[in-house]
């Protein structure tokens, strides 16, 4: 959504806000104002090159060529869609468990060096 506000502001020179506030009138613009920032989004952003200089390279690279964009619309089942979100949420309980015992793993390694220095300290006593 805020890469969607700079980029109509860069296109258009307007802000969402002012295109709204054209087409829709100052109410209307004005509630749309509030929903969005419900949704920590800001329809007045403007677009500043200095201040998105990554979302400028990535523009250009596109511009260019550099960067290829397939512009295919594909067709997703509502089975297929949820079939991904399944797959992505079982990786990310994977993920989950994986940097669990990661933690565990690094807990006892802290445990035993401590257990280690103090028999090591007991022993030079």
């Amino acid at each position: 959504g805020k890469v969607l506000m700079n980029l109509i502001a860069r296109e258009t020179g307007s802000t969402v806000y002012d295109i709204i506030k054209k087409y829709r009138g100052v109410d209307d613009a004005a509630v749309f104002n509030l929903m969005g920032k419900m949704f920590e989004q800001d329809i007045k952003a403007t677009y500043i090159k200095s201040e998105h200089y990554v979302l400028e390279f990535i523009i250009r690279e596109i511009e260019a060529g550099k960067i290829q964009i397939d512009t295919d619309p594909k067709l997703v089942t509502k089975a297929d869609y949820k079939a991904e979100e399944a797959r992505l949420k079982a990786n990310k309980k994977k993920n989950k468990q994986a940097q669990k015992k990661q933690k565990q793993k690094a807990r006892k390694a802290k445990k035993l060096q401590r257990k280690g220095k103090r028999q090591a300290k007991k022993q030079g006593h």
